[in-house]
């Protein structure tokens, strides 16, 4: 029911139910009221009967009852939700097995490191254990790995590392072992070679020097040639040879 202003005054639960009306919405004009979303315009007609002054009908008019589009929507937002929940379980499952993947690399790169840092300190133990002079030198003629008898002939620190290029200026007294290190680095020697070097050790005396190359080589240097090892170095044992020896 509404005045003659075009405000409401009251509606019973049907009205309610199909315009969407509320008591708490009396005296309102129901222009204000009026849903766009409705496909019958109620102020005109409401308008046409206060000036007309009789019943108007208004047929086959196809109507949606309020709530019903609502009702439509949410159920279409629940399946977006529903399958960006189904995404997001996917992804999940997906970083989930990314994560396992990753956890299994860092274990296996645990226990590489271990194994390394074991196979490290038994070469040194090894080293530690010899009574001659050993070094190790890469292809730049580096020292890359030396033992005590080794620092008290030429100086150099026991305990490994890199030092500069030992050949120039360097108390090993390399210039003496050239032509047989180029041979072993050049991979032209698959055996030993001695060399007897006269030399003056780090503490000025002179002594004289059996040195025995060997190549180094690396068997699986992703650099082989025809499936041949590579050489990536070469060892030098050093034995001083005293009187009587």
């Amino acid at each position: 029911m509404v005045d003659a202003a075009g405000r409401l005054i009251m509606s019973n639960y049907r009205a309610e139910n199909l315009f969407g009306f509320s008591a708490r919405q009396a005296g309102q004009p129901i222009a204000d009221l009026d849903r766009a979303s409705s496909p019958l315009k109620l102020p005109p007609l409401i308008d046409q009967v206060i000036r007309a002054r009789r019943t108007i009908w208004v047929r086959e008019v196809e109507w949606a009852r309020p709530g019903v589009a609502t009702l439509e929507e949410l159920e279409t937002t629940n399946e977006e939700l529903q399958s960006t929940n189904e995404e997001l379980e996917t992804m999940n499952e997906e970083l989930q097995s990314m994560n396992d993947e990753l956890g299994g690399s860092n274990n296996e790169l645990r226990d590489r490191a271990r194994q390394v840092g074991e196979l490290n300190a038994f070469m040194e133990s090894v080293l530690a254990s010899l009574t001659v002079g050993v070094a190790v030198v890469d292809r730049d003629l580096k020292v890359s790995a030396w033992n005590a008898p080794a620092h008290e002939l030429w100086g150099l620190r026991p305990g490994g590392g890199r030092s500069p290029p030992a050949r120039p200026g360097h108390s090993l007294p390399l210039a003496q072992v050239t032509t047989a290190l180029d041979a072993v680095l050049a991979g032209r020697s698959d055996e030993r070679s001695a060399v007897l070097i006269e030399a003056v050790n780090r503490r000025g005396r002179p002594v004289a020097v059996q040195v025995t190359l060997s190549p180094l080589v690396h068997d699986s240097d992703p650099t082989h040639v025809d499936g041949e090892p590579r050489t990536t170095g070469a060892i030098l044992v050093m034995d001083e040879i005293t009187e009587g020896s």
